[in-house]
């Protein structure tokens, strides 16, 4: 009797000074957590300010949110409904934020730190939430959340990526509430039905919510069916609500239930031999969260825990979160972004790494946190700290647009804008310059890859290339086809060209604009600003006469085949003199007579 004594549980009545006792020790304990999590909050937050940035595509929500606040209409060319965005309910709340007069970049970068932070404070308490009743509580999945270099830099970005982590794992962790379970799933369902309209993946994270009740079932009162039926129509409800708005929506404005990007992406194409490269080049970075997601298993085997970390349901369905999630970013090929499609996944795996930690018992526990925390601060440099390098085609993105390059397109929009606008300019832009097409805001423009366009986005897809999303390219005369006449290319300034191709044209020193067409219209009245630099055409189409009456006959048909969409197709009046130069030369001349 005196053996069970011992092992009922600390719920027993105890007396005063017993009961202070323990209230020192667990208050003790908890400060030592909140110790640590204040010192690396205070690191992490040091780093995710020193890291800020802003991510090019960042600048197509800009673009729709201007748009959306001037009363033009959630879009990024006015007048063409395309659903260019992936983050509706993020492009929301930037355009609510720029209403209120604040800058779309400070305002995204504000929104993703601010999230980044309510992961961390999401994570310690559902860390001391699940606390062990001995031993020093460290919350280890808060602790690596705020040791991780490439969270520190997706803490901003410019995208939704921190504001969907926060929302998902919000979600869940009502959901594993103990009590309250009706509410939370309630409230969890609400969150996780806002990370839907965040992101369309948010998907995968509603559908193992609402599978949750099923896993999470407990207490002797709450196992029937009813009660587990109920808790899922409480979750299930508002998910399928905010679902449904947002898909009828959609298909009253766009047409189309998903976004350019699900198609220019291939995202229901297996492309698993990317994808699973995409996964493990972050595991080997961050090598010591990947040998403790197989060694603390293991070591609670080897202990007799097992059971102990069986009963932790809140951590295998967080496990299930993480595994579901990291499953469809394999299935899908990633992203050419390092980090990026992991960043939501992943305060799950670490919600299952601190439940694995605290069951090992206190000097174990505490002794494996510590070195997996500090293992967290020396990750294997996979990219240069410099410059940006593609790994298998990935790259630390954030290394590619330092704020010199983004003052650089602002300028080079900013050249365009003065010189374009008010002109009947339909252009596309090339790579990296989604924030060109922002500042400059001209009124048509095209994202080559098929991101602002289904014409492209939806084409076949020909080939898988490295580089995701960047696998369907557009061919000039397919440009062409659609009205386009221009194309903004990204040569950085200052530009040294002397004497211009017949169909490019310079803008100061700082723009380089290829022609894809000549608008005789058009370039009359660019001819007259001194800022602008181009060949006209006559001067063009003279020079090809004469080019043609030295060259042979490939020579000669190549330039007429290059010149006749440029110009000849829609002026077949002026290509009297080439045709004649062609025949000249491609007729055998006869030898001279002895």
């Amino acid at each position: 009797m005196g053996r069970r004594e011992k092992q009922r549980p600390t719920s027993r009545v105890a007396s005063g000074d017993e009961v202070d006792r323990q209230g020192e020790g667990g208050g003790l304990r908890t400060a030592v957590g909140l110790v640590v999590l204040g010192l690396l909050g205070g690191y992490a937050v040091w780093r995710v300010i020193h890291l800020a940035w802003t991510c090019d595509d960042a600048f197509i929500t800009y673009r729709y949110a201007k748009h959306l606040v001037e009363g033009q209409g959630l879009v990024f060319n006015p007048g063409e409904r395309v659903e260019g965005i992936t983050n509706p309910l993020f492009t929301l709340l930037v355009a609510g934020m720029m209403a209120a007069g604040l800058e779309p970049r400070f305002a995204s970068m504000a929104l993703g730190a601010i999230a980044y932070l309510v992961v961390a404070v999401t994570l310690a308490c559902w860390s001391h939430r699940e606390r062990p009743a001995t031993g020093i509580w460290l919350p280890i999945g808060a602790c690596l959340w705020l040791t991780q270099d490439d969270l520190h830099a997706w803490g901003t970005g410019g995208l939704e990526t921190t504001v969907f982590a926060a929302l998902a794992l919000g979600g869940m962790a009502c959901l594993s509430t103990p009590s309250h379970r009706l509410r939370g799933a309630a409230l969890g369902g609400v969150l996780l039905g806002l990370a839907c309209l965040t992101r369309p993946d948010g998907v995968l994270f509603a559908a193992v919510g609402v599978a949750a009740p099923l896993l999470l079932r407990s207490g002797p009162s709450r196992t029937g069916p009813r009660y587990g039926f109920r808790q899922i129509v409480a979750v299930a409800t508002p998910v399928l609500i905010l679902c449904t708005a947002l898909a009828t929506f959609k298909l009253l404005y766009y047409g189309r239930l998903l976004p350019t990007a699900f198609y220019a992406k291939s995202a229901m194409d297996p492309y698993y031999t990317q994808g699973l490269t995409y996964v493990a080049l972050y595991g080997a970075k961050h090598w010591a969260m990947s040998l403790s997601l197989v060694a603390l298993p293991i070591v609670a085997w080897l202990t007799g825990r097992v059971r102990a970390l069986w009963a932790r349901r809140d951590a295998l369905l967080a496990l299930a979160a993480f595994a579901v999630f990291t499953a469809y970013v394999a299935h899908s090929g990633g992203d050419y972004m390092f980090a990026r499609r992991l960043v939501p996944a992943l305060p799950f795996l670490f919600v299952f790494l601190d439940a694995a930690v605290s069951v090992l018992g206190p000097k174990a526990g505490v002794a494996l946190a510590a070195s997996l925390t500090a293992g967290s601060f020396l990750p294997y440099p996979l990219f240069s700290p410099d410059r940006p390098e593609f790994v298998h085609g990935i790259t630390d993105e954030r290394l590619g647009y330092p704020e010199a390059v983004i003052a650089e397109r602002r300028a080079q929009a900013q050249a365009a804008h003065a010189v374009f606008d008010g002109l009947p300019v339909r252009a596309a832009f090339g790579g990296g310059m989604c924030m060109f097409a922002y500042y400059s805001d001209l009124p048509y423009l095209v994202e080559p890859n098929g991101l602002t366009q289904y014409w492209i986005a939806e084409r076949p897809l020909a080939t898988r290339g490295p580089k995701l999303g960047h696998e369907k390219l557009v061919s000039r005369d397919e440009l062409r086809e659609h009205g386009v006449g221009l194309i903004f290319h990204h040569d950085d300034p200052p530009l040294q060209q002397r004497s211009l191709d017949f169909n490019q044209l310079v803008v100061g020193d700082i723009l380089l604009v290829e022609m894809l067409t000549y608008d005789d219209a058009l370039m009359g009245k660019l001819r007259a600003d001194t800022r602008v630099r181009f060949r006209v055409i006559d001067d063009v189409l003279r020079e090809a006469t004469s080019d043609m009456d030295r060259m042979g006959c490939a020579y000669a048909r190549a330039i007429f085949a290059t010149l006749s969409p440029y110009y000849l197709d829609a002026h077949p009046g002026k290509a009297g003199p080439l045709r004649e130069a062609m025949t000249r030369a491609c007729v055998p001349r006869l030898a001279p007579a002895r």
